[in-house]
């Protein structure tokens, strides 16, 4: 099968809720009626799109596809949006260094100053723009439709993008630029269901032993007594992680629920409609973090996230499910035109909405203005192009 077909995700989405609602750690509280009734509606409108859409897919596409090089015009448009967004970069990177006299990542107090190193919100949002980019990039190189001092530029190019990435601290770009790199080279490789739970559970025990390690770090031993408190397999070194495992895929169901049984109103498309086009032209809008503290009566200096359906359902409620669809509708569409009609110039589009749709366990990222843009100008990179002309080849066996 595919490492990237949609159904995986239903999968993904479907086992968290049961975690979930299985409460087996005591930071995760019984959820309430309604939020139960949600997460399975939720569930079974994104099935029963998923089979109505798929209605004439094949399980495996069973051949590789095919594209023509790009169009000149095309290539040096994006070659140079790179660079300029990577220029960004490196200008908050000197500004930083020049009010602080340090390199952002070995600042003392970095955390405290993140909010510092972005010197406008233009220039950050242009600082940001290549990590969707190089999917494009990278999916023309792994097809061999650029030419070698291209594919030099466009690995080069990813190389300092990544550099500056990370000594910003930024996990997320970090973790983008790779699975974008991965999912191009995969896309068309067949993969045993069997070995992709496998890996699936072996990042995910990876993730949990990470922040393990992190709460030591902070905490000290003391951690192992909370753990037996809270998990019932207990704090050695094989179910400990495990623990912080499960946290992960299920904590952001506990802070819908919270939402679920505390709203009375909803923002009527603030959120999701509003925020997202609005956050370009003024700063003065209603943050999340804000709009969390104050109806949940909390005290959080970040964002807690409430998987795919939360900022829909502050917005919406029930009605909210509406509007994870679409962004499902269309990633269940682009497939169609990838698998049914073999046209792979929406390749780079289907695993950038795919990636987001995927975080439908953690958040909900359509109501970033970043993403929009992101989606539209990969939209318009993939119609720009010539659909392959040159047939089809037998496709790689492993």
């Amino acid at each position: 099968m595919r490492v990237l077909k949609p159904s995986n995700i239903l999968w993904v989405l479907g086992i968290s809720i049961v975690l979930y609602l299985g409460s087996f750690a005591a930071p995760i509280a019984k959820p309430d009626e309604d939020t139960i009734l949600l997460l399975v509606a939720w569930l079974l409108a994104l099935t029963f799109l998923w089979f109505i859409l798929s209605v004439g897919c094949s399980n495996d596409i069973g051949r590789t596809l095919n594209i023509d090089p790009p169009r000149r015009v095309t290539l040096v448009m994006t070659h140079l949006l790179i660079w300029l967004g990577i220029g960004c970069l490196a200008l908050e990177h000197t500004v930083f260094y020049l009010k602080f006299g340090q390199v952002p990542i070995l600042h003392a107090d970095f955390e405290i100053l993140r909010s510092q190193f972005a010197i406008n919100g233009y220039i950050h949002l242009l600082a940001f723009l290549p990590a969707p980019l190089f999917i494009w990039m990278f999916w023309y190189s792994a097809k061999e439709r650029l030419s070698p001092r291209s594919r030099a530029i466009v690995y080069i190019s990813a190389v300092i993008f990544f550099i500056l990435s990370a000594t910003v601290g930024s996990r997320g770009l970090i973790l983008q630029l790779i699975i974008f790199f991965l999912s191009v080279r995969s896309f068309e490789r067949r993969i045993n269901i069997f070995k992709l739970a496998a890996i699936g559970c072996v990042a995910l025990y990876s993730l949990g032993a990470f922040k393990l390690f992190r709460e030591l770090s902070l905490n000290g031993p003391i951690v192992y007594a909370s753990i037996d408190r809270n998990w019932p397999l207990g704090s050695d070194w094989l179910a400990a992680p495990l623990y912080y495992s499960y946290l992960t895929l299920t904590y952001n169901f506990h802070i819908l629920n919270l939402y679920v049984v505390t709203l009375v109103e909803f923002t009527l498309g603030y959120f999701t409609l509003y925020s997202p086009i609005a956050s370009v032209i003024t700063d003065s809008l209603v943050e999340l973090r804000d709009f969390q503290n104050q109806r949940l009566g909390l005290e959080f200096r970040g964002t807690l996230t409430a998987t795919g359906i939360g900022v829909p359902f502050i917005d919406f409620g029930f009605f909210g499910i509406g509007i994870t669809l679409v962004w499902w509708w269309l990633l269940l569409v682009l497939w169609r035109l990838i698998n049914v009609h073999n046209d792979g110039r929406f390749v780079p589009m289907y695993i950038y909405i795919y990636y987001q749709v995927v975080l439908y366990i953690y958040t909900y990222t359509f109501n970033k203005f970043y993403v929009l843009l992101s989606v539209a100008l990969l939209f318009a990179l993939c119609i720009s192009q010539k659909r392959g002309t040159q047939g089809f080849v037998k496709m790689d066996s492993r």
